[in-house]
């Protein structure tokens, strides 16, 4: 979630982005599996949280994954691609319900928003296979849109 996001600076002055908590990537002790709140919804922001990490399966990279595009969805529109009063809905929007098209609510280059939708792939496998992947892909297409401006 953004909350965990921060920008650090180098001693060279040049800042750059840290990431504080990795709340879904961690483990339990033995086979418990993921970690449950006392109503047995699953640990983490719903608004945030992966399709497999809502219907209590395994959590892996592609699920940080998930989160970073649901976090890059909110930076270009201005809201999540999932949002309701209701927890219930939202953890079932985040497993059943494709995202609006981000270009529906922002000026976004379409490579951007393919690469955005990619990281919202349901199925993890679908998704970038981990962050250099993703990174090899998103810095180029983020550098010829900042060059447009």
């Amino acid at each position: 979630k953004p909350d965990n996001i921060y920008l650090a600076r180098h001693p060279d002055g040049r800042f750059y982005v840290k990431i504080l908590d990795f709340g879904i990537a961690k483990f339990t002790h033995g086979d418990a599996g993921v970690r449950h709140t006392k109503t047995g919804i699953p640990m983490g922001t719903p608004l945030y949280m992966s399709p497999e990490q809502c219907a209590g399966k395994e959590v892996a990279l592609q699920s940080d994954i998930y989160s970073l595009g649901i976090i890059l969805y909110e930076v270009l529109t201005g809201v999540v691609p999932f949002d309701s009063e209701s927890i219930l809905a939202v953890l079932t929007m985040h497993l059943a319900q494709a995202p609006y098209p981000p270009s529906q609510l922002a000026a976004i280059p379409d490579q951007l928003e393919k690469i955005i939708l990619w990281c919202l792939e349901k199925q993890p496998e679908k998704r970038p296979s981990n962050m250099a992947v993703l990174e090899e892909t998103l810095l180029p297409t983020l550098r010829e849109a900042m060059e447009r401006k």
